[in-house]
């Protein structure tokens, strides 16, 4: 009789982060603590722009900075922060510096 095959998880670790890895994530962006419900992966180099789906290219990063960033790569996307920083007058949304 044949050995039954087993099923390889094809989902990458970084699939299987849960608040019980990391008490406090701050995102890499803004640096702030990125709440439960706000949480989202993004690629450092955009999928779009040839980024791989593997760990060393996720991070998980505040559902704000994820929208605002959209294709950006990392570095462009710092830059954008600094650039919008002195346009708005140092100021964010909230009144409060960035």
């Amino acid at each position: 009789m044949a050995a039954k095959k087993q099923k390889k998880n094809k989902s990458p670790e970084w699939h299987n982060i849960t608040k019980e890895h990391v008490a406090t994530i701050i995102c890499p962006y803004c640096l702030e603590p990125i709440p439960e419900g706000h949480r989202t992966r993004d690629h450092k180099i955009p999928k779009s722009r040839g980024g791989k789906n593997e760990p060393e290219n996720i991070v998980i990063c505040c559902d704000k900075c994820n929208h605002e960033k959209g294709s950006l790569t990392q570095e462009e996307y710092e830059i954008w922060k600094k650039l919008n920083y002195i346009r708005c007058g140092g100021l964010s949304n909230k009144g409060k510096p960035r």
